[in-house]
């Protein structure tokens, strides 16, 4: 006991303070539970309420509206009332570990809220849709988040999309994609998808993600696509969008890993790619408009290797203006590395690699103009040596190509030629000057 005005040390009031803090939210997380049907609804004792953050944000869990997740009852009602809920006043809706059957899409208008869906990791909290259609989510309005979870079509998954979002915003991370035939349609304004997987399409007609609007900008990262058996359409494909960002990511055995292929009336502007594999494919980086427009695009040290055809191909109609290579590394290619072809513009590759090729390193289709190709390594070697390992050409330029550059390229080692010119353009429209031929 203490005596009267004897005075407590700062340390001892320091933990007293704690334990009391510590057995008042023990109480508290033991009783409490969201607020229903205007009275307090206990939360079950196999399923406890997760602890709210150190913000103290309001949260909803879906199990206390009716969802079993027990990979058995159809969950759809129950969630669609917890997300009817949640849109009002913006909460954020918990999904415990479980496997939660969706028998048709939850859809929602955020008008005024965002709301975050949360599950426990995506190894333990599953959304299975069991249905041809194989849609879990479709969401519109103000703000979407969605983490820590695994969305999963059927395998007779032939339409829809396991999330559509037409969201303002849109921040997507830690999640997977399984047995899609679409896994993302992004139709919204400004979007964030990191640390994200797909695997398993059921459709040669599937694609991961789909980018139609964005004018605000769409961002990946840490994005993961592998699918060694059936072979989607693509793996990242964008048919409008005002900024599109990847970086360090792997997108690979697609029949495009990067599809860029807007139709009439359509753009898309400003692609900024960096440290990303596009790779063992049937194209890498498909570039071909539908007359739309692609412009001011820009790849960092990405690789487009190892394809059936072109490591990069840029063709199509419409317009296509302002195309910028850095480091680009497009080997073992059954056609060419890089492919350019009308009505491309203003081409630029600075530095990179394109070796054992079976056709060319760098192939300049005929009529393109504005080329610019300089300190490229497109002969023999990066691994290998003799004439085998290089191309058949190290560059072609096809016929009435003008306004063009080749400067300070290492071509030698090639089976056929080192660089071969059919442009037959003036002195005046073509600059080739300093490379090892």
């Amino acid at each position: 006991m203490l005596e009267p005005n004897q005075k407590l040390k700062a340390s001892t009031v320091k933990r007293i303070l704690n334990r009391r803090r510590f057995l008042s939210g023990a109480t508290m997380l033991g009783v409490a539970a969201p607020l229903m049907g205007g009275g307090l609804a206990m939360a079950s004792p196999s399923v406890p309420e997760p602890a709210s953050s150190a913000f103290g944000e309001p949260y909803l869990n879906v199990r206390n509206f009716g969802a079993h997740g027990d990979g058995k009852t159809d969950d759809k009602a129950a969630i669609q009332k917890a997300v009817d809920q949640a849109s009002i006043h913006g909460n954020k809706l918990v999904f415990p570990a479980g496997r939660y059957l969706i028998s048709s899409p939850i859809s929602g208008n955020f008008a005024g809220h965002g709301v975050w869906f949360a599950g426990a990791g995506q190894e333990v909290t599953f959304l299975i849709s069991n249905q041809p259609d194989a849609s879990i989510f479709s969401f519109s309005g103000n703000m979407l988040t969605l983490s820590d979870m695994t969305l999963m079509g059927s395998k007779a998954a032939r339409s829809g999309a396991l999330v559509t979002t037409r969201c303002a915003t849109e921040n997507i991370t830690r999640c997977m994609f399984s047995t899609y035939f679409n896994g993302i349609m992004a139709l919204g304004n400004v979007g964030l998808i990191r640390d994200c997987s797909w695997q398993e399409p059921q459709s040669p007609d599937s694609n991961g993600i789909i980018v139609d609007g964005y004018a605000g900008g769409m961002t990946m990262d840490n994005v993961v696509m592998y699918v060694p058996y059936v072979t989607p359409n693509s793996g990242i494909k964008a048919l409008n969008c005002g900024a599109l960002q990847i970086a360090n990511s792997n997108i690979m055995k697609q029949n495009y890993d990067l599809l860029i292929t807007p139709p009439k009336g359509q753009g898309v502007f400003s692609v900024n790619a960096i440290n990303t594999f596009f790779d063992t494919a049937r194209t890498g980086i498909h570039i071909a408009p539908r007359g739309g427009a692609v412009s001011r695009c820009s790849f960092t040290q990405c690789w487009a290797s190892s394809h059936s055809t072109n490591g990069v191909y840029i063709g199509g109609t419409g317009l296509i203006d302002g195309i910028q290579f850095i480091g680009l590394q497009v080997n073992f290619c059954a056609e060419n590395g890089l492919s350019i072809n009308a009505p491309a513009k203003n081409i630029m590759v600075e530095g990179g690699e394109g070796v054992h090729n079976n056709t060319a390193a760098i192939h300049i289709g005929d009529h393109v103009t504005g080329v610019m190709i300089n300190h490229f390594f497109g002969g023999s070697g990066f691994g290998g040596s003799g004439r085998d390992y290089g191309n058949d050409y190290g560059i072609v330029v096809g016929k009435g190509c003008n306004n063009y550059q080749i400067a300070n390229c290492h071509l030698l080692g090639n089976r056929s030629a080192a660089l071969l010119d059919n442009s037959a353009s003036s002195a005046a429209r073509r600059i080739v000057v300093n490379n090892m031929i």
